[in-house]
């Protein structure tokens, strides 16, 4: 799962980092979606990003939605770049070595789920089904982030909080009360919907 071109950042080529003898040896990613030292480097579906049961399209879908989670937070925190912790990521390799260890995948086997080679580290699936999957992907795990911030402000609201007011608000057309809903409402997502901010 190296690719076969170079992509390149803070000193790292991952077509190389990634083969055996690289500098890491494996595809090194953090859960299936980003690698330490790449910043902004999003990948679909690519290392341990499929769960081993369920369909390639509704894992894409999962994941494209994760993506846009971290999209969003991105252009309303005034983040410049983004990337996985190492420590994050080693947690993540280390769960997911746990875990294939029990599994029949773990045999002395040669496979695309082990780069084709015999009893290697399992890296081209999730340590998990894809049901699992997608709960983990539904709330993004912010921690496990490093940032990078736009512009010299020290102050870390100047994006976030900006004038005090909406879009909406400041259009005197505009309805403000679309969180309002007639008939019958879903109390467990009604405030999750964050298209429908006034």
């Amino acid at each position: 799962m190296a690719p076969p071109f170079p992509i390149r950042a803070n000193g790292i080529d991952l077509s190389t980092a990634w083969k055996p003898g690289g500098l890491y040896g494996f595809p090194y990613t953090y859960m299936g979606n980003a690698s330490p030292k790449f910043p902004n480097l999003l990948f679909i579906f690519g290392p341990n990003a499929a769960g081993a049961s369920g369909t390639i399209p509704h894992g894409v879908e999962t994941q494209i939605t994760y993506f846009a989670k971290v999209l969003r937070k991105v252009s309303t925190e005034g983040i410049r770049s983004m990337a996985p912790s190492e420590a994050a990521t080693n947690d993540f390799i280390e769960y997911a070595d746990a875990f294939f260890t029990g599994t029949v995948l773990s045999e002395n086997c040669s496979s695309w789920y082990n780069g084709g080679q015999p009893g290697a580290r399992i890296h081209g699936l999730f340590p998990g089904s894809e049901g699992h999957l997608t709960a983990v992907r539904k709330c993004p795990r912010w921690e496990d982030w490093e940032y990078e911030y736009l512009g010299n402000s020290q102050n870390r609201f100047q994006w976030f909080l900006g004038n005090g007011q909406t879009r909406k608000e400041r259009d005197p057309e505009s309805d403000v009360t679309g969180y309002l809903q007639q008939g019958e409402v879903d109390l467990r997502e009604v405030h999750e919907k964050w298209w429908t901010l006034p």
